[in-house]
């Protein structure tokens, strides 16, 4: 967490935080602003600060229209649609907002358990170029979002009652028990 908040803050009383602005700094000269290595990137940090329990408030810095941090890019008919940044944040913005409770999950893959409702949400990513393995644990008949870049070219695809064993390479997967 340190790395999203900055350098001292895990040195400060523990007061309340808001975080005013965060994203990943690229402008898109390196190639990666607006990509979907990007929106997991954003994704990754957003569920770091959703399980530091002083952040009270944190918002992501967005320009409409600009590759390095935009949620929402012109269409081929002009008007705005929300880029990969935008329906990572899309995804990920209710759910967590809806209140419960919020843990890192242990392994080697980013990623929370939310509970809220009676529900245990799973919302792990897979940064790596080949599909990983998912925990026993997790492979229980539930419903799977499946984020991708291809997914999302074509529609986020949603397997309801079907275990998943591997989350598809660089993803975000969210599993409700």
């Amino acid at each position: 967490i340190a790395e999203v908040l900055g350098p001292g803050v895990a040195d400060q009383p523990p007061l309340p935080l808001w975080v005013t602005e965060y994203n990943l700094f690229e402008t898109g000269e390196d190639g990666l602003g607006g990509t979907w290595a990007q929106a997991l990137a954003l994704a990754a940090m957003t569920l770091d600060l959703a399980c530091e329990p002083r952040v009270e408030l944190a918002m992501v810095h967005n320009l409409v229209g600009n590759p390095g941090f935009a949620l929402c890019e012109p269409a081929d008919d002009g008007r705005l649609r929300l880029s990969q940044m935008g329906q990572v944040i899309a995804h990920l913005t209710p759910l967590l907002n809806r209140g419960g409770s919020v843990r890192r999950l242990a392994g080697d893959l980013p990623g929370v358990e939310v509970r809220q409702e009676g529900k245990r949400i799973v919302v792990l990513i897979n940064p790596h170029e080949q599909p990983h393995a998912l925990p026993a644990a997790l492979t229980a008949p539930a419903t799977a979002t499946v984020l991708s870049a291809a997914a999302l070219a074509a529609t986020v695809e949603i397997q309801e009652g079907t275990p998943i064993t591997a989350l598809p390479p660089l993803s975000l997967v969210t599993v409700t028990f």
